[in-house]
């Protein structure tokens, strides 16, 4: 049998054409845990899934529906797709070995239970249970499991997931960042006893079906109406609930990575990629990223209703001495009750962490070297949050700030931070073992945080600026004479892409001869790399673009996360742009995204000559006329020198 040339196979096509040619040897079954359909579960995939199995059920389209299917060296023993979304699939099938096996599907709305996608033998759960397809291939003559693994059909990449893959995966990323903790956390669940009347609503009512698809406002204007929708407590208008339940549009960045394009709202904002979160300081030493489904983006709640904006808050008010910042990687409709692991891999991957940062993972995952947050029962009743359920899977703004005083609660009781009051040790096991350990460690805090600072005295900052020149006048000497001020060492980008008036070999030489006299600057191209037709090709037709929103992350991303650690760049300075409202949205970007990265944005004034603000424009426009003195005002003799000679 090829079972070594499936276990290990990943894309789920090319996992379907090896189980064709292993029908013959094996019995294979199939269950779906909450749906075994998605968006992308086309007609054309739903065909070749039934062609490969020798199946009937169509699955396109058959959303949150349950469905179980058995087949038997090639013949398919049993295949049921539920017509109710309510109606459960429980199959028992035995043979003359004593060998009993159970398929139990139950959708997102099944009764009595939902949710599920078990495959057992002879009473032991031998299938993964988590959303989408779930698989297990036993050997046709042993019974012996070959292989274990879902596929979540509901999202874009079809992945053959496997049980020890998030932990071979966490394992390396330690590896690799030791100094970094991860904290895995497993979210609050839909209360069991004591309903209110809301929750008594949304668990007769379901309120659960077009959360994430296309007609997700099909039948909301009947619930706002009603005043049947709990986010009415928090959002007033029917158009405010609309928003908070929208979803940002997002692209996949150079390096696979979903991101989101940048996007104003009254309630839901986006910027540098990610969810915008209230409170950040502008200066930070440490930072915790969450990442994790739509529940960490904050489906149903306003920027500062989320569970990054709650923490960010408690932690500005309880341990402002850490100087922590929270960043929101939570990505819409990636994860639900279960998460798609590689996606979310991704992501942890793109982090810009350093050491003694904190990473939470909305994975509900226990494995070595990881922490596990667990608050699963944290909306059982009583709790003095009120409402924090908007459905069954997703919560209301109380509810992120149930979730959000839990994980301070917990960062605080693991002293991942220095506790507000000290510890009660009165009737504590081992009393004076704890008082040591906790004074040994607040002492190694306090060491720490020493060392950190004689080593930030010590080191060289290195900034940078990056400069187009076209061509280099007094306002870009200024910006580089102020910036000496603020750094040890200034490097000078200019823009290498020859998409301006004056090509970049005489554009590069008046900045090197315009800047001769200064010390420790020294003067780079760009390459393809900074401000590029590759990273930016916006800003080379700026005229045409001032009303136009622009994506600027790719070209600020390459920069943080490629180019400045080559050089230890920490600051990176820039002019104020009152006029070109491009250039204006790059500086926001950088603003936004360099700080995950450590990297301050210092933001100069512009230099003015006569309460006229210098402009590589200006000098262009009097050349039309040759109005020399007017120029001699705004370049050094260099540049004017070079221009009546051009």
């Amino acid at each position: 049998m090829e079972e070594m040339s499936i276990k290990g196979e990943q894309d789920f096509y090319t996992y379907l054409n090896r189980l064709h040619k292993m029908l013959p040897e094996t019995f294979i079954l199939i269950v779906a845990n909450n749906t075994p359909w998605g968006p992308s579960f086309t007609p054309q995939v739903s065909n070749f899934f039934r062609r490969s199995m020798g199946l009937q059920a169509d699955l396109c389209d058959k959303f949150r529906l349950a469905y179980a299917a058995a087949i038997y060296r090639g013949n398919v023993v049993v295949e049921q797709l539920s017509s109710l979304r309510e109606k459960n699939i429980d199959i028992t099938i035995s043979n003359s070995t004593d060998t009993t096996i159970r398929l139990c599907s139950a959708g997102f709305e099944g009764v009595p239970e939902r949710n599920l996608g078990l495959i057992e033998v002879n009473g032991k759960n031998v299938s993964l249970n988590r959303r989408g397809l779930n698989f297990v291939v036993l050997n046709a003559s042993t019974l012996d499991v070959v292989d274990s693994c879902t596929v979540d059909t509901f999202i874009n990449d079809f992945v053959c997931y496997r049980s020890n893959d998030v932990d071979q995966k966490l394992k390396e990323y330690k590896d690799l960042h030791p100094d970094v903790t991860l904290v895995c956390m497993s979210g609050p669940v839909f209360p069991r006893d004591h309903l209110t009347e809301n929750e008594k609503f949304i668990k007769t009512h379901g309120l659960v079906d077009g959360m994430v698809m296309d007609n997700i406002f099909q039948d909301l204007d009947t619930l706002i109406t009603s005043r049947k929708i709990s986010l009415l407590d928090f959002y007033p208008a029917g158009e405010e609930v609309k928003e908070v339940l929208s979803q940002p549009d997002s692209y996949t960045d150079s390096y696979g990575t979903r991101k989101f394009f940048d996007r104003s709202g009254k309630h839901v904002n986006t910027g540098g990629g990610i969810r915008v979160t209230h409170g950040q300081p502008k200066q930070h030493e440490r930072a915790i990223f969450l990442v994790g489904s739509c529940c960490v983006f904050g489906v149903a709640a306003s920027d500062e209703h989320t569970i990054a904006s709650f923490l960010q808050s408690r932690l500005n008010e309880e341990a402002s001495d850490e100087k922590f910042i929270v960043y929101n990687y939570g990505y819409y409709l990636m994860g639900g009750l279960n998460p798609p692991f590689y996606d979310e891999y991704k992501i942890l991957q793109s982090l810009p962490v350093k050491s003694g940062d904190i990473v939470i993972l909305s994975w509900g995952f226990k494995g070595d070297g990881v922490y596990y947050c667990d608050i699963s029962q944290a909306a059982q009743r009583p709790h003095e949050y009120g409402e924090v359920f908007f459905c069954i899977d997703h919560y209301t703004p109380a509810g992120y700030h149930l979730i959000a005083d839990k994980l301070y609660e917990f960062l605080s009781e693991n002293h991942f931070f220095p506790l507000k009051e000290k510890v009660d040790m009165k009737n504590i096991e081992g009393k004076e073992k704890v008082e040591e350990d906790f004074q040994w460690q607040s002492e190694l805090d306090e060491y720490k945080k020493n060392l950190r600072k004689i080593y930030s005295d010590i080191k060289p900052r290195i900034g940078s600026v990056v400069m187009n020149c076209n061509p280099f006048t007094l306002g870009h000497r200024y910006l580089v004479e102020t910036a000496l001020q603020f750094c040890d060492r200034l490097i000078v980008f200019v823009v290498e892409e020859d998409k301006s008036d004056f090509p970049f070999q005489d554009r590069i030489d008046l900045v090197k001869k315009g800047l001769a006299d200064l010390k420790n600057v020294v003067i780079v191209p760009s390459g393809n790399f900074i401000i590029s037709t590759r990273t930016f090709a916006e800003y080379f037709n700026k005229s045409k673009l001032q009303d136009v929103k622009i994506d600027t992350s790719l070209d600020v991303t390459i920069f943080a996360k490629e180019i400045a650690p080559c050089l230890d760049i920490s600051i990176r300075f820039v002019g104020t742009e009152p006029f070109d409202h491009v250039t204006a949205q790059y500086n926001e970007s950088m603003d936004s995204i360099l700080s995950q990265y450590g990297i301050e944005v210092k933001e100069i004034p512009r230099y003015e000559v006569k309460g006229q603000i210098v402009s590589a424009s200006q000098v262009r426009h009097y050349m039309q006329d040759k109005q020399w003195e007017k120029i001699a005002e705004l370049v050094p003799k260099t540049t004017l020198d070079y221009l009546k000679n051009r």
